[in-house]
């Protein structure tokens, strides 16, 4: 409990702090994507990398279907599992920690960055368990 609620604290402290530096722009060197776009670049680049970073207790209940699971607290840490050329589509469950991570990737040097819009909430296709 007393580390979910730090996760939870820790995420608020980095909305906040993106918020008032102007994330959301067109600024960002992402790109946001809808989930019907999300699934037209999932079918046509069988390579991309769906970079899921909920928890893993979100996770287990439901994911995109090949997707990869890197917690938002380990994508710093983890980044280096990735290929900077390679496109990668971030999504979280709503839509509010998968443009943090998706900003941070572009800030490390990845190139083909996409947000899922609304996160899993919003995708209205198949869900692995």
């Amino acid at each position: 409990m007393l580390r979910k609620k730090h996760v939870v604290i820790a995420l608020l402290v980095i909305m906040s702090l993106l918020t008032l530096t102007g994330c959301g722009s067109k600024e960002t060197g992402f790109k946001t994507v809808d989930a019907k776009e999300a699934q037209q670049m999932i079918k046509a680049n069988e390579n991309i990398i769906i970079l899921d970073v909920r928890e893993n207790f979100e996770f287990a209940e439901g994911r995109i279907p090949n997707s990869v699971l890197m917690p938002m607290g380990t994508v710093a840490s983890s980044i280096g599992q990735l290929d900077k050329e390679q496109e990668i589509l971030v999504v979280c469950g709503v839509g509010s920690r998968s443009p943090v991570a998706a900003e941070y990737l572009v800030e490390q040097g990845f190139t083909k960055v996409y947000d899922l819009s609304g996160g899993l909430s919003a995708w209205p296709y198949e869900i692995e368990k």
